[in-house]
């Protein structure tokens, strides 16, 4: 296995090689709107190692072939979707390869 590209989804794009601390982003969606935070993309067997939580929101997981990641490459993403009737700021843990990457959700 061979992971390839990581980024936040919908945010930006990015390598995600910059240390814990400079990789808080912010993310701005409509309550009850599910979103892609975060994605990597991979090539051939094996698991993208990629889990997240979050106090006021749930998280999931959903892999997909896709052109993005190469010919025979596979994305996987992390969604966020805020509870139901919660408006205001969250903090979505993402978890990928022993790091965490703290997205601030806005949820308006």
């Amino acid at each position: 296995m061979g992971i390839v590209k990581g980024g936040i989804a919908g945010i930006l794009t990015v390598m995600m090689t910059a240390p814990v601390a400079a990789q808080q982003k912010v993310a701005n969606i409509k309550a009850g709107q599910e979103v892609a935070l975060y994605y990597v993309c991979k090539y051939g067997g094996g698991s993208a190692s990629l889990s997240g939580t979050a106090a006021n929101g749930t998280t999931r997981i959903a892999s997909e072939a896709s052109s993005r990641c190469g010919d025979k490459g596979e994305i996987t993403r992390l969604f966020y979707k805020p509870n139901p009737g919660f408006r205001g700021t969250d903090i979505a843990y993402v978890y990928y390869w022993g790091q965490r990457w703290d997205i601030t959700v806005n949820v308006r």
